[in-house]
């Protein structure tokens, strides 16, 4: 697979995630990927689901998360 390349990479963050169920990290890479490709409503759902499971949000600099972004992007 190519550097980059989202659509390709979004089964194996899938994969990941079904083996990993408990992992936050992976249904948040989920998320991120699916964001990337336009998904907006599946990418809301994944990085709940990766709150629920305890994901601690990163602040980046311009304080905002994954989640808050998404909600941004959808108005």
């Amino acid at each position: 697979m190519p550097s980059g390349d989202v659509l390709a990479s979004l089964p194996l963050f899938e994969a990941a995630a079904e083996a990993g169920p408990s992992d936050p990290s992976a249904a948040e890479n989920v998320g991120v990927t699916q964001m990337r490709l336009g998904l907006l409503v599946a990418a809301g759902g994944s990085f709940k689901k990766a709150r629920r499971l305890g994901l601690v949000e990163k602040r980046g600099g311009d304080g905002g998360s994954n989640l808050q972004a998404l909600e941004v992007r959808t108005r």
